[in-house]
């Protein structure tokens, strides 16, 4: 079972050291740019931007909640700042209300436009929360895979840093989460698909630290997305990128849980990878469907291969971001 240890931010600065106290997060830019030294980053800059501020993010990559288990991240992001074995248990510390966000130009990047104020700033959870933008200059004759490496790992580690402040302040709320394994008995089982676009370099996402791509669907505790299980490197297609902030406070997941033991039972999570051609579509198809069904899901109800009736439902889910 996994407990959120909320840290509610109202107000951001740029001081001489990171610190959280009241609220009030401030980070120290020197602290910050240490994190993404790197030899395919000839330099980076850093810059806050909040709700409601004349201020229009372009070129956006990623975006990433501040979160953390323990001080240097311990269990978080496992592959990339923790080791990578199963996670989605204990106390994890969440900064609620700021996001490090990434910008700048990558091969195969589309736009992605994020306003903090006027009517498009509604479109984008991002909107509302403070965020630290990150903008780079890649390292002289630097390969772009190794930039883009070198801005995920910094990326991921700036976020730690951020949430390790909060470490040994009262959280602003507490939240335990539901466990899927739970049966309040009687309701009927919904589980969650979410596809992970799985195209190549710069359209690819990782789980554990590893590409998903190549890979077939798996069963996902959900408290494993909450602790940074998977991460974005998808930067293509506005209409279907997922920042690793939105795989962290993953919508569908969220409300299933939140409605768990009232009008249904959250049966569990299954991620799968997205891939282009048809034979490749089939079997991915094919075994999220089987995974549902071993884990007591099914779609619209009907009638089990062992013979009792069943009234069960599936959920497929495909989050679209611009």
């Amino acid at each position: 079972m996994l407990t959120r240890l909320v840290h509610h931010v109202r107000e951001v600065a740029l001081g001489s050291s990171t610190s959280y106290a009241a609220g009030v997060l401030t980070v120290s830019a020197e602290e910050a740019a240490g994190l993404l030294v790197d030899p395919a980053l000839a330099g980076v800059r850093l810059t806050w931007t909040s709700p409601g501020q004349s201020a229009r993010i372009v070129k956006v990559l990623d975006s990433v909640e501040p979160r953390t288990k323990a001080s240097g991240g311990g269990g978080i992001f496992p592959g990339w700042i923790g080791p990578a074995v199963p996670r989605g248990h204990g106390e994890t510390h969440v900064l609620r209300g700021a996001a490090v966000v990434t910008a700048g130009f990558l091969p195969r990047a589309q736009e992605a436009v994020l306003d903090m104020s006027g009517p498009a700033a509604d479109l984008s959870p991002l909107g509302a929360t403070h965020n630290l933008v990150v903008e780079f200059t890649p390292a002289e004759g630097a390969s772009w895979e190794a930039v883009e490496a070198a801005l995920r790992l910094g990326t991921l580690a700036l976020a730690v840093h951020l949430a390790d402040a909060a470490l040994g302040t009262e959280p602003d709320e507490v939240e335990p989460l539901p466990d899927p394994s739970t049966e309040p008995g009687g309701l009927p089982r919904v589980g969650a698909i979410t596809n992970l676009q799985t195209q190549g370099a710069f359209k690819d996402v990782f789980v554990y630290g590893r590409s998903f791509s190549g890979g077939l669907p798996t069963l996902l505790d959900p408290g494993e997305l909450d602790d940074g299980a998977v991460v974005s490197g998808q930067y293509g297609h506005p209409a279907l990128k997922n920042p690793t902030y939105v795989h962290q406070n993953h919508p569908v997941v969220n409300e299933l849980r939140r409605r768990h033991g009232q009008d249904l039972q959250f049966a569990g999570l299954v991620i799968s990878p997205e891939p282009v051609n048809m034979a490749d579509k089939q079997l991915v198809s094919t075994f999220a469907a089987l995974l549902g069904d071993h884990d007591g899901v099914e779609a619209g109800g009907g009638a089990h291969p062992g013979g009792e009736a069943r009234h069960q439902l599936l959920v497929g889910h495909v989050h679209r971001l611009g």
